[in-house]
């Protein structure tokens, strides 16, 4: 796997809906089903949409399935799109991140999460924090 870009991202305005979920339960598949009829039935012009995890203080610390997480089904917020009223808004703050690319099957993305956790991170200078994570998916 080769290894990510550093970069600094600016702050961006998040807008979707979220779901509370644990890698045992994982309900992505539900959440961006509900998410993209109201995208869609909104008139959504933007082609990036974010697939954002929240993860709880320490939770990194050890590892359990069971522990909760939020997820979000996200586009970033716009002056021109009106926003369906069950969605909410997510701020992703300023800050350095590691730009992973990765390009496959969602059924083995697991494989890069792992190769992140297990080799990347603890063999770089870098700690994970408490800023949400998130993939920009492209078209």
């Amino acid at each position: 796997m080769k290894a990510p870009k550093i970069v600094t991202a600016e702050k961006r305005q998040l807008v979707g809906l979220k779901l509370k979920m644990n890698l045992s339960q994982n309900k992505t598949t539900s959440l961006w089903k509900t998410f993209m009829p109201q995208w869609k039935s909104s008139g959504g012009v933007s082609r990036a949409f974010y697939s954002v995890e929240v993860y709880p203080k320490g939770y990194f610390l050890a590892f359990d399935p069971n522990k909760d997480f939020e997820k979000w089904a996200a586009v970033q917020e716009t002056d021109s799109s009106p926003i369906p009223e069950t969605w909410l808004k997510l701020e992703v703050p300023q800050g350095l991140y590691a730009v992973f690319n990765y390009k496959g099957k969602s059924s083995e993305v697991y494989k890069m999460y792992q190769y992140i956790f297990e080799t990347w991170m603890p063999q770089s200078a870098y700690q994970v924090d408490e800023r949400p994570h998130l993939a920009i998916m492209g078209e």
